[in-house]
């Protein structure tokens, strides 16, 4: 006999409905939803791959579901498993980290610095930024912002553009000016790593900007400063 599971948000919105079968676990239950799904949408699917890569809990009422717990044993109303899907809270929102690193090339000195601020439901700002001179009299600076999606998946972590961000040249002697901002469309990532007690290392930095690239080896640290 197979049993009709509902999978919710807090909020009440239906996720995915499956047919499982009788001796089916909640880790079997957690697997299947990994699955695609051909009956939602882009939008839907990705939200809910979002969800389960970033831990989200499976409870039953104010109960936490451990993977072992057979679905049988959970409690049914009108022949039907209803599940909630909660988003483990994220330990970065509402912080900001920042690093740099100096540009190491014959003949050119300078520096890049990139710096992320994160919130909830799962976004954050980057910001992105170097500047060089050289001994040929080169005198050249860029920088880049937009916001991101992120997914996260302890240790893992990978930020992924989301929309229009922006971008704009300068010097390093004379700076930037408010009006050479212009449209960057690139779908931009960054991937790595977030470790407690020490931050975040992450590549993706160059692809932005060539003279991004000391940033794919530098450690972001925690800011107090979202400037």
């Amino acid at each position: 006999m197979a049993l009709t599971v509902e999978v919710r948000m807090l909020s009440g919105a239906l996720l995915r409905k499956l047919e499982m079968d009788a001796g089916a676990a909640v880790g079997d239950l957690r697997v299947a939803l990994e699955e695609p799904d051909s009956g939602l949408n882009v939008e839907q699917q990705e939200l809910l791959q979002s969800l389960m890569a970033g831990g989200a809990k499976l409870m039953s009422g104010t109960t936490t579901l451990e993977d072992t717990t057979q679905l049988r044993d959970v409690p049914e109303e009108s022949g039907v498993v209803t599940i909630n899907l909660v988003l483990c809270p994220s330990p970065l929102v509402g912080r900001t980290f920042a690093g740099s690193a100096p540009i190491k090339a014959s003949g050119v000195y300078g520096s890049a610095s990139g710096r992320i601020s994160f919130h909830e439901e799962n976004t954050c700002d980057v910001h992105w930024k170097n500047g060089y001179t050289s001994a040929g009299h080169a005198d050249s600076a860029s920088e880049g912002e937009f916001e991101a999606e992120v997914v996260l998946q302890l240790p893992k972590i990978s930020i992924r553009s989301k929309g229009k961000g922006r971008r704009r040249h300068g010097s390093c002697y004379g700076g930037f000016t408010e009006d050479s901002w212009s449209p960057d469309s690139t779908a931009h990532q960054l991937e790595g790593e977030y470790v407690p007690e020490k931050g975040l290392k992450l590549t993706g930095w160059q692809k932005m900007a060539y003279y991004n690239y000391p940033m794919d080896d530098a450690l972001l640290t925690e800011s107090t400063s979202t400037k």
